[in-house]
């Protein structure tokens, strides 16, 4: 019987185009879980977690962050840059309406998420 292996989503992998990484890039505190690289965090309290929809300042994780225990530094895209829909982590049963208005948001950033969602 053969075994099937799955490979967890790589570093960057939901990238399209970065105009500068000097610009599009922070490192922040994550905090709140086992994040994917792709995965959609929110600001709250100063670190960066699991998505809220109601908080404004939204950024997508460059690489995995296990911040499930203590509090991580993390790379995370912030602002100008587009981004392959098929590749970003959403928290499972979030509304087309909420990821609707989280792109949104993201747009604002000049984060631009392409391919449909």
């Amino acid at each position: 019987m053969s075994q099937a292996l799955y490979e967890r989503a790589r570093a960057a992998d939901f990238i399209l185009r970065e105009v500068e990484p000097s610009i599009s890039r922070e490192v922040v505190m994550i905090s709140g879980g086992d994040f994917e690289p792709g995965s959609i965090l929110s600001l709250s309290d100063g670190k960066y977690g699991p998505l809220d929809v109601a908080h404004e300042d939204v950024v997508v994780l460059y690489a995995r962050v296990d911040a499930s225990e203590t509090d991580k530094q993390g790379l995370v895209i912030a602002r100008q840059c587009s981004l392959k829909s098929s590749h970003l982590f959403w928290p499972e049963g979030i509304s087309e309406a909420d990821k609707a208005a989280v792109m949104k948001k993201m747009e604002n950033k000049l984060l631009i998420v392409r391919g449909g969602h």
